[in-house]
């Protein structure tokens, strides 16, 4: 403390100096802003939480993503294998039955290639007075035609005509290089392969100039498939391609050499390896979010002060949500069932709550018992009859068997003719078909037969991608249009520009318009919402069940016909699953919520810091005025003191 001494003469002591203003006031300051630095404390132990559960919302996130990956990785994956790739590679999808299957490859499939005499030139105009045609490969329709006849043309000049047709025929002028005779020749290649892509050549007035000859024959693939070649020599199989997908279902095989005395043994056989590493990618991150927060609950012996997430209460939960579902059982599912929960598939927890993989019971569990492993992961669904099928369900949706009664059966749009559609149409005519709230038209012309009528429509309609096609009624005969979809979604309309009776399509001038039916009928006896063939419970324990309902008749039309049930499971990875979303979610997740709080703490502390600054700043300056006045006054007491010390001496 600074002594001011006394005034008197008699006084002992004496004003020695003026004081240290700057130095007074920045002490008292600092005592002052003691609160501030309680505060700073505050803000770094809020600051850590709020970045510890940022940090394992994070984690919950990729523990989450890792889940739907792992559910929807394709438990039906197929592999095909073959004994040699020197003949034929194949590749399968999920469709696919599991088998083997012995394949000979008797011949390749090959695209048509013709090569003309040989020029001198590409470029001069040798070629004259002529037509070069091409038909297909039965010579019964003509593909087009360059016409050069009263005129001259070159070899690219012919080439570059042909490729501006358009047709699946490529032209091209290759130079063969030979000295001794001319070595410039137009070749046309089929550009798909088969006998079916093949094509003529005509040079009118024949023999022509171009005298083009066949080099590549088109052909058709041969392969034999399950039978010998040696002992059955007619049973080979033709496609006009070497990519086959339609001989075997869900595989697609791939010719590259033929040899019909030499077999290639083809395997089909389910393939969980993508399954696999997706499970273990689960197992991985479900660990990176239990070590964390076991990491930061322990009390840190280094800085001698607990994890921060010690007793944090949301922590704790995620941790316990953590090891309850995933020792939890797969829902809805028999009690004798013994593929039922993560243990039996191979996913055991440790004694530190993380999950290890037992390779063995993981792996007999994906070759031997995948439909099981699926139930364990996922929400499954299936019914009692073939009329009806399990569509989903929602997050509260109780697992369970639950019986479906119909009473109205989903129906399309369709906006029948007035009269039956013409054998063959005796004028043009132009409909207008509406789907979807649009209008399409169609224009059909005389001699049309109903066949090509029908044709026509579904083709403009196809191009257009519109949601609607046609057909005739297999009862009356009429022209029917029809939307794709069922429900009371989806209306179709038509109107023709002719009269129904008048050798055409029986549409008629007035507007015929139709709109489909939404299913109706209940879940479990409870009501239920009908959306074209999708049914929808309302309430109770099946409250969000979707059933898919196919049947198009009742056998009861009046009280409605029972369908028989849907049963519904909720796997344990799927339920895992629902809890770290909703965590996780962005804004509204628990999580989320628990970091804005300590945002929102740490936003109070920094509005108080702020408000005790503002006061001490203001306090800080009457400080200095104050200090400053009393330095004033040592001033003159000390020019008074010596002004008394000189008349005294």
């Amino acid at each position: 403390m600074t002594n001011l001494g006394a005034l008197s003469g008699g006084s002992s002591g004496g004003v020695t100096g003026q004081l240290d203003v700057q130095w007074i006031v920045d002490q008292i300051i600092f005592a002052k802003q003691q609160p501030i630095r309680d505060l700073e404390t505050f803000e770094v132990f809020y600051e850590a939480k709020k970045e510890a559960f940022q940090e394992v919302n994070t984690r919950v996130s990729a523990l989450e993503s890792s889940i739907y990956k792992m559910n929807n990785s394709g438990f039906e994956t197929k592999s095909a294998s073959v004994s040699t790739e020197d003949y034929v590679t194949a590749t399968a999808t999920s469709s696919a039955d599991n088998g083997q299957y012995t394949i000979y490859v008797d011949q390749l499939a090959s695209a048509q290639s013709d090569t003309s005499d040989g020029f001198n030139s590409a470029d001069d105009q040798l070629l004259s007075n002529n037509t070069f045609e091409i038909w297909n490969f039965d010579s019964s329709e003509k593909l087009g035609e360059v016409d050069y006849s009263g005129s001259t043309t070159s070899l690219n000049g012919l080439k570059n005509s042909i490729n501006s047709l358009g047709l699946d025929v490529t032209a091209t002028v290759i130079n063969f290089g030979t000295s001794s005779s001319p070595n410039y020749k137009l070749q046309l290649t089929s550009e798909d392969t088969g006998t079916e892509n093949g094509f003529n050549v005509v040079e009118n007035p024949g023999p022509g100039q171009l005298n083009m000859d066949t080099k590549i024959a088109a052909a058709n693939a041969q392969v034999y498939v399950n039978t010998n070649p040696a002992t059955n020599p007619g049973d080979f199989i033709t496609r006009s391609s070497n990519n086959i997908s339609d001989i075997i279902s869900g595989v697609t095989l791939k010719l590259s050499a033929a040899d019909n005395t030499k077999p290639t043994t083809l395997t089909i056989s389910g393939d969980s390896t993508v399954l696999k590493e997706n499970i273990q990618e689960f197992v991985t991150q479900y660990n990176e979010v239990m070590d964390y927060l076991n990491a930061h609950f322990t009390y840190d012996e280094e800085k001698e002060r607990a994890g921060v997430l010690s007793g944090e209460s949301v922590a704790l939960k995620i941790k316990q949500d953590l090891l309850t579902l995933a020792t939890g059982k797969t829902e809805g599912v028999s009690g004798r069932d013994k593929y039922n929960s993560f243990a039996v598939i191979g996913l055991e927890i440790n004694q530190k709550g993380q999950l290890e993989i037992n390779d063995d019971l993981l792996d007999d569990a994906l070759e031997n018992h995948l439909d099981e492993v699926k139930q364990v992961l996922t929400d499954q669904g299936s019914a009692t009859n073939s009329d009806i099928s399990f569509v989903g369900s929602a997050d509260n949706t109780v697992a369970g068997s639950y019986s479906i009664h119909v009473d109205v059966v989903a129906e399309r749009g369709l906006a029948a003719g007035a009269a039956a559609l013409a054998a063959t149409l005796a004028q043009d005519e132009v409909l207008t078909i509406t789907s979807g709230g649009t209008d399409y038209t169609i224009n059909l012309t005389s001699g049309m037969t109903d066949a090509e009528v029908v044709t026509q429509i579904n083709t403009t309609l196809d191009e257009a991608n519109a949601s609607a096609f046609s057909q005739i009624s297999e009862v009356t005969g009429n022209l029917e249009i029809v939307s794709e979809d069922y429900g009371s979604g989806h209306t179709v309309a038509v109107v023709s520009d002719i009269a129904s009776g008048a050798g055409g399509t029986g549409i008629g001038t007035t507007l015929i318009s139709d709109t489909g039916v939404d299913v109706e009928g209940t879940i479990d006896g409870n009501a239920a919402t009908g959306k074209g063939r999708i049914l929808t419970s309302n309430t109770g324990d099946s409250k969000g069940l979707l059933a898919n309902i196919s049947s198009t008749t009742l056998n009861d039309a009046i009280n409605g016909d029972d369908k028989g049930t849907v049963s519904f499971t909720r796997g344990v990875a799927e339920k895992l699953r629902d809890r770290m979303y909703e965590m996780s979610f962005p804004y509204s997740g628990l999580l989320a919520k628990n970091v804005e709080s300590f945002e929102d703490k740490l936003d109070d502390i920094s509005d108080k810091i702020k408000s005790i600054n503002r006061h001490l700043e203001s306090q800080q300056a009457i400080l200095i005025t104050q200090f400053t006045q009393a330095n004033e006054a040592l001033a003159q007491m000390n020019y008074l003191k010596s002004t008394l010390s000189n008349n005294m001496s």
